[in-house]
């Protein structure tokens, strides 16, 4: 059985303490490094937890509004962090992307001329 599991759900918060009163911030950090060395997980913690959670819901299109209701965040600046770095990350993947795409249609090499009789340098109209 996991942790949370096997915690007791209070009627004023999800996860109770062992006294039957809902967490404070501090308290549930320290249960959740508990549960996450019980895990095997000893590189996890809970706002790491948060951020990978953060991280991957703005990079499948949450909006900073949408990362803020979840997260209960207040400051508009920190949900647009992250909905900024899922853009940064999906415009670069992008272009490199259409860069790929682009140099497969085309019939003209990139590279420069191995040597100066490969191009029509110096020649006029004929």
């Amino acid at each position: 059985m996991t942790a949370p599991a096997a915690t007791e759900i209070g009627r004023d918060a999800y996860l109770i303490t062992s006294f039957g009163k809902p967490f404070v911030t501090e308290g549930l950090g320290n249960k959740m490094r508990e549960w996450c060395n019980d895990a095997g997980l000893p590189h996890c913690s809970s706002h790491g937890l948060r951020k990978a959670a953060a991280v991957a819901l703005a990079e499948s299109g949450a909006t900073a509004s949408e990362l803020m209701a979840i997260f209960g965040w207040t400051n508009l600046k920190t949900a647009q962090i992250y909905v900024e770095k899922a853009n940064k990350r999906r415009t670069t993947a992008n272009a490199f992307d259409r860069r790929e795409q682009s140099s497969s249609e085309q019939n003209v090499s990139l590279l420069p001329p191995k040597n100066v009789s490969e191009t029509n340098e110096g020649k006029g109209d004929e």
